[in-house]
């Protein structure tokens, strides 16, 4: 990861585009990326994730594929509430990262092709509005 966010950061820089108004694109592919190592492949498989990455200032389309079992991040399988309701404490933690992502990005796209994942994140990127006092 620290590879891809320091070639991004060049990518960015040399576009004119400010590195800071890329922050919802860095949490939506780390989240995307550990969502697949940790359940695509899992601990009793490897695997690689190939990120293609298009900068047509200011939007920036990132692409994901990999050899995991098909998953659509945007039809995420339904969680059970805890059994207690009234003790949200001992709900399973996580889970939640894909609604990040799919809040984060302007457009999120999913297809199975030629046995792979394909994972689509577009942003417009656009520095936050200046803060009134």
């Amino acid at each position: 990861m620290a590879r891809l966010h320091a070639w991004l950061d060049r990518a960015l820089a040399a576009s004119g585009e400010e590195v800071a108004a890329a922050w919802p694109v860095y949490v939506a592919i780390d989240e995307a990326i550990t969502n697949v190592a940790r359940h695509g492949y899992g601990p009793e498989r490897t695997g690689e994730v190939d990120v293609v990455v298009s900068l047509d200032a200011p939007r920036i389309t990132i692409t994901l594929v990999d050899d995991a079992p098909p998953f659509d991040p945007r039809r995420p399988p339904r969680r059970e509430p805890p059994a207690d309701a009234a003790a949200p404490e001992r709900e399973r933690p996580g889970g939640h990262g894909l609604a990040l992502v799919l809040g984060l990005m302007d457009d999120v796209a999913y297809e199975y092709r030629d046995g792979r994942n394909v994972l689509t994140l577009v942003s417009s990127l656009q520095s936050s509005p200046p803060r009134t006092p």
